[in-house]
């Protein structure tokens, strides 16, 4: 685990992960409302 906090690759990949996973379910959610 203390890899992955000192590796700026993996936060890198880490935040991209998490701000796809945002954009996918804030539009999951613009559907629903519709």
């Amino acid at each position: 685990m203390n890899d992955l906090l000192t590796n700026p690759l993996a936060i890198a990949a880490f935040l991209c992960g998490v701000a796809v996973l945002y954009l996918v379910v804030s539009r999951t959610l613009k559907k629903n409302k519709d």
